[in-house]
């Protein structure tokens, strides 16, 4: 016969299995991506070499940061996009406002 304590474990199971969104269990995982701002004293030097060996590495997303003078890290919004694109990944962008 289950005792007080299975009792509990068992239904704080059941409870937070029924608390749980149905659409969280069957959704499609979210690409792995890397912030550009670790790789910054690599990626200013050589910003096609490092955006080559990330998706070497297997990630498919990339999160930029210092957009300064139109340019991220001495490329345009197009020769970066080339640059993605030709390393089959894809660009979230980080807005922050500045007050």
């Amino acid at each position: 016969m289950p005792g007080r304590r299975e009792f509990l474990k068992q239904s704080s199971l059941l409870t937070a299995g029924l608390l749980i969104d149905r659409n969280s269990w069957f959704r499609k995982p979210m690409p792995i991506g890397v912030q550009l701002y670790t790789v910054r004293t690599d990626i200013g030097k050589d910003p096609h070499g490092v955006l080559e060996k990330i998706a070497q590495l297997g990630y498919k997303q990339v999160e930029t940061f210092g957009y300064a003078k139109r340019k991220w890290f001495g490329l345009t919004p197009a020769e970066l996009s080339a640059a993605l694109k030709k390393n089959g990944l894809t660009l979230k962008i980080l807005m922050l406002t500045v007050f």
